[in-house]
């Protein structure tokens, strides 16, 4: 009997992906650290996280740094405790593991191209996106990615609140419609006409957005087919992101 998605994940993490990360000249950690009952991913979003990788839509370029061909900023997915403890404490983050099997979806479920394909837009606020055309600068489908369909569920009605009221001050305190509004300022700027929210286990949201004059917007929630790239949209390549200039 073949192992399933979740064990091969395992085996890789332990076997592949620990090591590199721990060995990195400027960590120089003990896999001993390591929490295994901190690998807490499904099997669709550890399958996904795999295809990524496999298919060269996302790399490692150095010591566990996972990047795309038009990220802003690298990934990892680990999450080092306190140094005061030995070994020091190692859990694998989920939100990045999601993030890394997204770009598998988008490129190898959807067609989007290789080169249009982002991790960490330049301001920080969308956890991946794509791009209409390699020259385009604003995001054409933005997203963010939650380890909870309840942290999934607050980021969504913050947005719908947001773009109700046509809201544009920042909100008080430093919680999660802080960051929440982060993301709505920044589907202002790009005039992104979609947003996909994704959580855990193929938990996911797409809206399409309409942009009004008067800084409000309305989103309405459509089927996931319509993430496929247009027909006019070459279709996903899987060449390796430019390592020449550092994304």
């Amino acid at each position: 009997m073949l192992p399933s998605s979740l064990e091969r994940f395992s085996d890789r993490l332990r076997g592949e992906w620990l090591p590199i990360f721990c060995d990195d000249e400027k960590r120089r950690l003990s896999p001993e650290g390591f929490k295994l009952d901190s690998i807490g991913v499904t099997e669709f979003d550890a399958s996904n996280f795999m295809k990524a990788l496999d298919s060269g839509l996302v790399i490692d370029t150095g010591g566990g740094r996972y990047r795309c061909a038009r990220s802003y900023a690298f990934e990892q997915i680990f999450w080092p405790g306190r140094k005061s403890v030995e070994p020091q404490p190692l859990t694998l983050w989920i939100e990045p593991v999601i993030t890394i099997g997204t770009m598998a979806r988008l490129g190898l479920e959807y067609g989007w191209p290789t080169d249009l394909l982002c991790m960490q837009s330049k301001d920080g606020a969308f956890d991946f996106a794509v791009f209409r055309t390699a020259s385009n600068e604003n995001e054409f489908i933005a997203g963010e990615v939650k380890k909870t369909s309840k942290e999934l569920g607050k980021l969504t009605r913050d947005l719908f609140k947001f773009a109700q009221n046509g809201t544009i001050e920042r909100p008080s305190g430093t919680g999660s419609t802080v960051n929440s509004f982060k993301k709505w300022l920044a589907l202002l700027r790009c005039r992104a006409p979609f947003f996909w929210a994704v959580g855990p286990d193929n938990y996911t949201q797409l809206f399409a957005v309409q942009y009004n004059a008067n800084q409000t917007a309305t989103f309405t929630e459509i089927e996931l087919d319509q993430l496929r790239a247009p027909e006019d949209i070459e279709p996903c390549t899987t060449s390796k992101p430019n390592e020449s200039t550092g994304i």
